[in-house]
């Protein structure tokens, strides 16, 4: 199968999803409360989206393993109340030592 064949089904709930977590996370830099408070939420409903758009293209065998990449990464940052858990302190710690 050549590049050109694929042809992907219900791409706008990518487009939709990578959308609406732009926005919220506009909203929240710009201090707007509601989009902090149902940050959750939203985040919630982008995977939603993204986990539909790779179920109705899931004939293509990458797909499927973007797909299962995709759906461990958000069980982790569901499970971490929508955020990824990165430590802070580790962060701001020195990479490189001699």
């Amino acid at each position: 199968m050549w590049f050109f064949d694929i042809k992907l089904r219900k791409t706008w709930l990518a487009v939709v999803a990578f959308v609406l977590q732009t926005v919220t996370r506009l909203l929240g830099v710009c201090g707007v409360e509601s989009a902090v408070k149902y940050s959750f939420i939203i985040q919630t409903l982008v995977f939603i989206l993204l986990f539909l758009c790779f179920w109705f293209n899931r004939e293509y065998l990458g797909l499927c393993f973007v797909g299962l990449g995709a759906s461990m990464n958000a069980l982790v940052m569901l499970i971490n109340g929508g955020r990824m858990p990165v430590s802070l302190r580790q962060c701001k710690r020195p990479v490189l030592r001699k």
